[in-house]
């Protein structure tokens, strides 16, 4: 399902499910 929404796969992949304070660090991170 990812390869397909993505047209071949993703760059970059976090696991941070159930913190949201991890989910934000690591989204800011990687967003340009």
């Amino acid at each position: 399902v990812i390869r397909e929404m993505t047209e071949g796969g993703v760059d970059y992949s976090f696991e941070c499910s159930g913190n949201y304070q991890v989910l934000r660090e690591s989204f800011l991170s990687s967003h340009d």
